[in-house]
């Protein structure tokens, strides 16, 4: 008889059920009663940091805890002003409206947000550019997230009345995030030891995190069927599944990260992240987005001091004497079986 397997989902709906970004939970409970008390909808919010740290979540919960639609926008879906005026003239009063990767908008389309977020309104133009009519849109808060508040034009970000910058997790946070998830989603107590193993090579994010604790179960369900234990979670069954995601068991790093840092270890000077897209074959956006804002945070290694594995200088991109350690590491354990294929210089 199949076994079907329960991919359940914990996601918090209050702030108390979300774990860390303290400061910024804080605010939020305040905004929420003082909306409550006026009726008046939030000011638009920008959230900042790396992908993974919860700012969907956040969002969500926000929405849910002032009791008003939730609208989520990823923003390279939205590819003119047109369509761009469209989502916004649907949008129901007081609305939380999330807009994620807001830093991917064309200027044109970030510059028509201008008066949207301003005055709740937006302007229609004749064939001399000239402007006719001025439409009203229902008041909303808008909710933009974005990995690079750089490519946001000023007078855009002048728009948000909060930017909020949400921090990586510590290990500590993320290894009972994991125990609180386990038990939520799947009714098991997963032991400590590996929730602290998963905690290690989740980059600070709580995302990766719950990705692993997915991942394990699957794996458990898979060899066992319908009987699942947590003493089953084991820290064996775990390193296991991170070489079958050809991930390492030190900081988690995966294949495409590897690569970025085994390209500048044969390079003498810096390399810019254009230089870096063009010779890995990434595109630029996951370069920046994806690939190096953990590599250039302070992390961890096994056995040696905290440090970054790759640092910004006038040259460019530049490993560091940390990231060489770490390819040395992933070169002994490609030589028990890991990572096999992989070119990794050292």
């Amino acid at each position: 008889m199949a076994t079907t397997i329960d991919n359940k989902v914990y996601r918090p709906s209050t702030f108390n059920d979300v774990m860390g970004q303290e400061d910024v939970k804080e605010y939020l409970k305040l905004k929420v009663q003082a909306f409550k008390s006026t009726g008046t909808p939030l000011g638009h919010l920008l959230f900042l940091g790396m992908s993974g740290l919860g700012k969907t979540t956040l969002a969500q919960v926000l929405a849910n805890e002032l009791g008003v639609p939730y609208v989520e926008i990823f923003a390279p879906a939205i590819s003119d002003v047109d369509m761009l005026i469209g989502t916004f003239k649907s949008v129901k009063p007081n609305s939380v409206v999330f807009v994620d990767e807001i830093h991917s908008w064309s200027r044109a389309i970030q510059e028509k947000l201008y008066g949207i977020l301003e005055d709740f309104k937006y302007s229609e133009y004749n064939d001399y550019h000239e402007v006719i009519q001025y439409h009203d849109v229902n008041r909303f808060t808008l909710i933009g997230a974005t990995t690079d508040v750089g490519k946001l034009l000023p007078p855009l970000v002048g728009r948000f009345k909060y930017e909020a910058h949400l921090m990586p997790y510590t290990n500590v946070q993320l290894a009972e995030l994991i125990r609180v998830a386990a038990t939520k989603s799947y009714g098991i107590q997963l032991p400590l030891a590996t929730s602290e193993a998963m905690a290690q090579v989740a980059q600070g994010t709580p995302r990766l995190a719950r990705r692993y604790l997915t991942g394990m179960y699957e794996l458990v369900a898979g060899t066992h069927g319908g009987n699942i234990l947590g003493d089953y979670f084991s820290t064996d069954l775990f390193s296991t599944m991170l070489r079958f995601e050809r991930r390492d068991p030190f900081l988690g790093l995966d294949y495409s990260q590897r690569k970025y840092l085994s390209v500048l270890s044969g390079e003498t000077t810096g390399l810019g992240a254009e230089a870096l897209a063009q010779v890995t074959g990434e595109k630029l956006v996951t370069i920046e987005d994806k690939i190096e804002p953990f590599l250039m945070m302070d992390s961890t290694l096994p056995g040696h001091d905290s440090g970054s594995l790759v640092k910004r200088s006038r040259k460019g991109r530049e490993i560091t004497a940390l990231g060489r350690e770490y390819l040395k590491m992933c070169k002994q354990l490609q030589e028990k079986g890991w990572f096999t294929g992989e070119k990794l210089a050292v």
